[in-house]
């Protein structure tokens, strides 16, 4: 098997002769590239259509097709920015229908409130109930106390006052 690059048996004493052989080898491999392609420049691409094996027919058609899928992008652009004209007009009269409507409320609102005054916009109060007014007794703690535990009616509306109190609260 003979290689063309050298191998420590066929060197000699000189690396000249080594260096000349490797250097030799690579001139053969100068056309390779770096990604195992061949040297060979890539083809241009010639043109999709050459202007010489068209005839004035085939010519005149191509202007057709072209003028058609211009006029086909330009109606489709016009027809699209239309209806966005239209659109933005629907959302234009949607929010202003949106705020005539709010206007109305707010308008009604502040009628209730000057018929019904302003307690609609209040939070809700806790009112205390209001506890009918007892008479203060003449006599002593200590005996109303007795006689109220002595005096115990169950159906009283007024918890355990002596019957004399109850009868000059009714007057």
């Amino acid at each position: 098997m003979s290689s063309f690059l050298p191998s420590i048996d066929t060197v000699g004493k000189s690396s000249l002769v080594a260096a000349k052989r490797i250097y030799s080898a690579v001139d053969c491999l100068e056309g390779a590239t770096s990604n195992g392609r061949g040297g060979k420049k890539k083809d241009r691409r010639n043109r999709a259509r050459s202007m010489d094996d068209h005839t004035p027919h085939q010519k005149s058609e191509r202007k057709k097709e072209y003028s058609q899928e211009l006029r086909m992008r330009k109606n489709k652009a016009r027809i699209a920015h239309e209806e966005s004209l239209v659109e933005r007009e629907n959302m234009k009269v949607l929010k202003e229908r949106g705020l005539r409507e709010k206007k109305r409320l707010n308008q009604l609102f502040s009628v209730y409130a000057v018929q019904h005054g302003s307690a609609y916009r209040e939070s809700a109060k806790v009112v205390k109930p209001k506890f009918p007014v007892l008479l203060k007794s003449t006599k002593s703690t200590k005996t109303t106390a007795m006689s109220r535990e002595k005096i115990s009616l169950p159906h009283s509306p007024l918890p355990n006052l002596p019957s004399d109190s109850r009868e000059g609260s009714q007057e």
